[in-house]
């Protein structure tokens, strides 16, 4: 027995020894991570985090939803099978309709817990001083952004604005991966992302054209997605006010000519209210691959909607394929930093004028169809040339006339497939 025992001394020290240094190899913090209390220790960690936050902000998944589920485009002529679960309506509540229908769904919560994640460090981080107002500009953001992300979801995600329809969206205000959060009523959904707007305005300070940037929300381009909730809501007097607010500012103007057709180049930046940057593949690579395959073609309906001689936008956004003799979708194909690779542009200033239109048309008084006809003539002024202005006889046709020019003017920006659920 003695002899057992002695033979097996070894071992059991062996063992001793090994879980002991398993222990400390345990303990060990892994060198590829940071350890989430100490990933923001200063203002410069929380603008590194809320720049992600920036880059999760997929406008060009919305983009590609909004145009594929619509009438905005046609398979194209090299369509090898992208995106046609989608272009067919095949939704299925398991992952067999492909990542095309839930890329927005997983792109904005990954968006939101980012967020998240830097708002909960914001008051560990000590400041004073310019590095106080840096940390409340850049709350500011993240705020705006969580409502931003929310909204999109809403708009995809729900049926048309109902307030008393119970399924809105889940409403993160913190980081919790392993949350199973219920659905808002689609009331409380718009409640929680105006709140999220109101505290960011707060925070925000007043600017002019000179701290103005197309690439940060401000207090300018954070009103335009006020005035695009309050439309979504039927807020006709708010989206009003949203939107004059942003044109009143006279940051970036309606363009003409060649400053409107440079915008889609990245050759010049008129009208633009926020951006996308892409320095890799950018957002033309959605319609037309890098070596000219048409994935998607702009619709017959779309292209018959146009004046082809004096419409600037015409070839601004349509052009022939030289071999297939099929229209290819011209908008975002190319850049100085070459093929398809163009920023999304998440918002325009003709987008706020298309907002005042509907709603003062929506409002229906005498004043306010009146105005509501002048913003659509100024719009067309400047993208037709030789444009008489018009009237119209009643209110119906002037809305009519006011979401067919934005079916013109926003042409595979993100926003006619929600136009047709809202109308």
């Amino acid at each position: 027995m003695k002899k057992i025992f002695a033979k097996y001394i070894p071992v059991f020290a062996t063992l001793l020894v090994v879980l002991s240094g398993c222990k400390k190899l345990l303990d060990l913090e892994p060198i590829d991570q940071i350890p989430e209390d100490r990933a923001f220790e200063t203002v410069a960690d929380l603008q590194k985090g809320t720049s992600a936050v920036y880059g999760m902000y997929g406008w060009h998944t919305i983009m590609f939803l909004n145009a594929v589920l619509s009438d905005e485009i046609r398979i194209g002529p090299g369509n090898a099978g992208f995106g046609q679960v989608v272009y067919r309506y095949q939704y299925r509540a398991d992952e067999t309709s492909g990542e095309e229908v839930s890329s927005v769904f997983f792109n904005m919560y990954g968006l939101i817990d980012q967020a998240n994640r830097v708002l909960a460090a914001m008051d560990r981080v000590e400041t004073n001083g310019s590095g106080e107002a840096t940390k409340n500009l850049l709350k500011a953001q993240l705020l705006a952004m969580r409502g931003i992300a929310h909204f999109e979801v809403l708009k995809l995600y729900s049926k048309n604005y109902d307030p008393s329809d119970s399924l809105g969206v889940s409403y993160m205000t913190k980081s919790d991966l392993f949350a199973k959060p219920e659905r808002k009523s689609v009331a409380e959904s718009v409640a929680l992302i105006e709140k999220d707007f109101a505290d960011a305005d707060a925070l925000l300070p007043n600017i002019g054209s000179s701290e103005f940037s197309d690439l940060v929300i401000n207090k300018i381009n954070l009103a335009g997605f006020r005035a695009r909730l309050a439309l979504y809501k039927r807020d006709w007097q708010a989206a009003v006010a949203h939107a004059t607010t942003v044109i009143n500012s006279n940051v970036k103007p309606l363009s003409s000519g060649t400053n409107f057709q440079n915008i889609w180049r990245d050759a010049g930046v008129s009208e633009i209210l926020f951006r996308i940057r892409f320095n890799g593949s950018g957002v033309g690579s959605i319609w037309t691959g890098v070596g000219g395959t048409i994935d998607f073609s702009p619709s017959n309906k779309l292209i018959a909607q146009y004046d082809q001689l004096n419409d600037i936008r015409f070839p601004a956004y349509f052009q022939i394929d030289g071999l297939t003799g099929a229209y290819y979708v011209n908008k975002f194909y190319e850049s100085s930093r070459g093929g398809r690779i163009v920023d999304a542009k998440a918002m325009r200033t003709a987008e706020m004028y298309l907002i005042r239109a509907e709603a003062n048309a929506e409002i229906n008084t005498s004043s306010s169809l009146t105005a509501a006809t002048a913003d659509l003539n100024l719009l067309r002024s400047q993208r037709i040339s030789g444009y008489v202005n018009e009237s119209f006889p009643t209110r119906e046709t002037l809305l009519s006339a006011i979401i067919n020019e934005r079916y013109k003017e926003l042409a595979f920006e993100g926003f006619r497939f929600n136009d047709l659920k809202r109308k």
